[in-house]
């Protein structure tokens, strides 16, 4: 391996351990769960807003889906990293 690759390596290491960290305190802490939920959810009712698109029900829509994402991804890094 080069240099590079070996920094490379190194640095996909250190980010693998941080997300793993931050997975489990938004699994653990629910108040850090639903700060990480509410924050996805704005972005999500953002980009609605902003394609035009308004439903009676959007902001359920959001948490939904931020919902959806959060638990997706602190599963997948609770399998990835046990």
């Amino acid at each position: 391996m080069t240099p590079d690759e070996v920094r490379e390596e190194e640095i996909k290491r250190e980010y693998q351990k941080a997300l793993k960290i931050v997975c489990k305190n938004i699994r653990e802490d629910k108040d850090l769960y639903y700060g990480y939920q509410s924050n996805i959810a704005c972005i999500f009712m953002d980009v609605l807003e902003n394609a035009g698109h308004k439903f009676p029900d959007s902001h359920k829509l959001a948490n939904t889906a931020a919902k959806k994402f959060l638990n997706m991804l602190i599963e997948e890094a609770k399998e990835a990293n046990p």
